[in-house]
């Protein structure tokens, strides 16, 4: 039962009760795929939220250490934080789905791009 109250509906008969079993059984294995997805995706967004922290911090260390002049390492650091937000283009070329398009609709493409 998935109500949050008790009811008079349960099953009466063998078949009813394997289908319950079952449905019973096929809620824990999608939960738990969900709950395993949720917990890997958390895992990887703190583990690169980590490395891009010790990587500014190596980098203000290593400014440090060679004693960079304030105005260049604040640009060296403005730079690299503007540069991590850019998204690499995708090209034609990288796309094979593309090539499998009839050539009028690659000639719009490539009209339009």
């Amino acid at each position: 039962q998935f109500t949050p109250a008790p009811s008079n509906y349960h099953p009466m008969n063998m078949n009813e009760r394997i289908f319950a079993v079952g449905v019973l059984f096929i809620g824990l294995v999608l939960f738990s795929s969900l709950l395993g997805s949720t917990t890997a995706l958390l895992s990887q967004v703190r583990k690169d939220a980590y490395l891009r922290l010790r990587d500014s911090e190596n980098l203000r260390s290593f400014l440090s250490d060679n004693q960079v002049s304030l105005k260049l390492g604040n640009q060296i650091q403005h730079f690299l934080r503007g540069n991590r937000r850019r998204h690499a283009r995708v090209t034609e070329a990288e796309l094979h789905s593309l090539k499998t398009l009839p050539a009028s609709l690659q000639s719009e493409l490539r009209y339009e791009v």
